[in-house]
């Protein structure tokens, strides 16, 4: 009796101690350049090394993203400024690291948002067993590698309401049951490669040409089939067996290849 005792004990003291840790979370505040706002604030930022803005050793050509397989939520906003930096408002929510001039980004919990600022674009993002959402993409090319049953919406930049994120040249891969969602985006350009995934589209995306090729059970469509989309082109090869073109919404035209 006296170990099933001591048992409970211990559980309940780990318990309540748990609910104050992450009750505290929620009130420890700093400044964008790590300064504590509060008692509070500066005892967690001693004991745990908490840091919002983390400078970077050099900007990031290419940026990776891994999760942990769960349904999380990662927000990454990319911003152009002069010094390479990451600022997060959930820096207990992730890791991250710099090899050679690959981000690495380890997401270890259910929501993430990070903004990654540096004066050069991103030229490759890749996602792998990861649910992001990534806006502020401004660029002349962009190449995007999808794996491991992603997902990732792509534009819709809640920052900038008014104005579309844009990439002149997309080249995408989404495979392993993965998916993709454009939204509020221009595009000139897009090469895509479907292999049992699925790309969507909304009726904001502004787009000369959607070339995609389809392999396995994949497809591509509109989220907003009824009404007029701004895809001005969408060409389609491969395996077609789950590919609908009464689906690919209105004012479209769809060209099928072999």
């Amino acid at each position: 009796m006296k170990t099933s005792h001591t048992l409970f004990a211990l559980t309940v003291l780990l318990a309540t101690l748990s609910a104050v840790f992450f009750g505290s979370m929620g009130n420890v505040k700093m400044t964008h350049e790590n300064q504590p706002i509060n008692t509070l604030s500066k005892l967690w930022m001693k004991q745990y090394d908490l840091k919002v803005t983390h400078e970077l050793s050099q900007p990031a050509r290419y940026l990776k993203v891994i999760g942990n397989g769960t349904a999380s939520r990662t927000y990454i906003h990319i911003q152009k400024t002069e010094h390479p930096s990451l600022f997060s408002m959930t820096p207990q929510n992730f890791t991250h690291e710099i090899k050679n001039d690959t981000l690495f980004i380890y997401t270890t919990n259910n929501y993430n948002t990070i903004n990654i600022r540096q004066q050069t674009p991103i030229e490759q993002i890749i996602l792998r067993q990861e649910n992001a959402f990534i806006m502020g993409i401004n660029q002349d090319r962009l190449s995007i590698d999808v794996q491991e049953s992603s997902s990732l919406n792509l534009g819709d930049n809640w920052y900038n309401r008014e104005k579309l994120d844009s990439i002149s040249h997309l080249n995408l891969l989404a495979a392993d049951r993965s998916n993709v969602r454009l939204s509020k985006l221009e595009i000139k350009k897009a090469t895509v490669k479907l292999e049992n995934a699925v790309l969507n589209y909304d009726a904001s995306v502004e787009a000369d040409s959607l070339m995609v090729s389809l392999k396995e059970r994949s497809t591509v469509s509109s989220k907003n089939q009824g009404v007029i989309n701004q895809v001005n082109n969408l060409i389609v090869s491969g395996d077609k067996q789950y590919f609908a073109k009464e689906f690919a919404g209105k004012n479209v035209d769809v060209v099928i290849l072999p």
